[in-house]
């Protein structure tokens, strides 16, 4: 008996990824043939992630006419649309691709919003699925198409104060709205240094790495694949970052968490895992969080092992 095909797509951010993973993997666990279109600088990942599903990697639009459409179902991931004020593009390439998919699949069922719920979305002229959590957008999707299917909600009990034996810092994004200043970071590391003698690494992406080393003169800078992070993250571990792709990527692998935002909003972005995690957000933009701040909530939340024992903690500097 033939399986039922779905194909997801399109990925071009690791955040938006991660979160339509935990679907991927109930599509698949019920039995269906997966493939996921990615973005060509994170298909390893995707692969390493997702071993069963046939991971097709892109790197234009003009590769995405080229691929094979022949699926029963095509889901096209609302997770990158935003309203007109935050990204005047955004609708204009989710339209662009869905008429793409709509030439090239002309027997499969096309999994997207409505075209009267994307246009309240981009103008905000009413309230829509999309404006829910961005792993909510694509969960009501799904049940919408497949109502017999039980699509479990990210909800995992976490302890009040969990233990962490080092400390992730990703400061960089790759968009300047997202990044707390380096100085600040740096602050915030000669204080953790101080007061829990932690040995802190500065974990960068290769084409960063002479820019981190002017950075952080007087820290270890390294750089790490995206599949060697997750190799590395254990359960014990506390990331810090700004809303990046390595963010939603260390929830998934259960790691505890401190995002800061700004940009973009918590309520909206926030990733889901079995570790803790804590949000801070100033509206006037992430960089106006205050140094004092971040610290008072590590340790509000946090239990930093090895304050006697000489825990590690380890920065990440990455552009993903």
């Amino acid at each position: 008996m033939r399986r039922s095909s779905i194909l997801f797509g399109f990925y071009k951010g690791l955040g938006d990824f991660i979160s339509d993973s935990h679907l991927i993997n109930v599509m698949l666990r019920k039995g269906f043939d997966v493939s996921v279109v990615v973005s060509d600088w994170f298909r390893d990942l995707a692969m390493f992630m997702l071993p069963v599903a046939n991971i097709v990697g892109y790197k234009d639009s003009k590769i995405l006419a080229n691929i094979d459409y022949s699926y029963d179902y095509i889901f096209l991931t609302p997770n990158y649309l935003h309203p007109l004020k935050m990204e005047p593009r955004a609708l204009w390439l989710y339209l662009s691709k869905l008429a793409l998919v709509k030439s090239k699949a002309k027997n499969s069922v096309i999994i997207s919003p409505k075209y009267s719920e994307l246009f309240s979305y981009y103008f905000q002229l009413k309230k829509t699925f999309l404006d829910e959590h961005f792993y909510l957008m694509s969960l009501y999707l799904l049940k919408r198409f497949f109502p017999l299917i039980k699509f479990k909600p990210l909800l995992w009990k976490v302890k009040q104060k969990p233990s962490v034996n080092r400390i992730f810092i990703f400061p960089f994004s790759g968009n300047d709205n997202k990044d707390y200043p380096a100085e600040k970071y740096k602050n915030i590391a000669h204080y953790l240094k101080r007061r829990y003698r932690a040995e802190i690494i500065f974990l960068v992406s290769k084409k960063d790495l002479t820019l981190a080393n002017i950075f952080y003169p007087e820290f270890k800078v390294k750089s790490l694949s995206l599949i060697e992070i997750v190799k590395m993250l254990q359960k014990t571990d506390l990331v810090i970052s700004g809303d990046t792709g390595p963010a939603h990527l260390s929830a998934y692998y259960d790691a505890n968490l401190l995002v800061l935002y700004g940009y973009t909003k918590p309520e909206k972005y926030k990733p889901f895992g079995k570790g803790k995690i804590e949000t801070l957000f100033s509206p006037t933009g992430v960089k106006d969080i205050p140094e004092e701040t971040i610290i008072k909530k590590i340790e509000n939340s946090f239990n930093i092992l090895g304050k006697y024992n000489e825990p590690k903690i380890i920065y990440m500097h990455t552009n993903l």
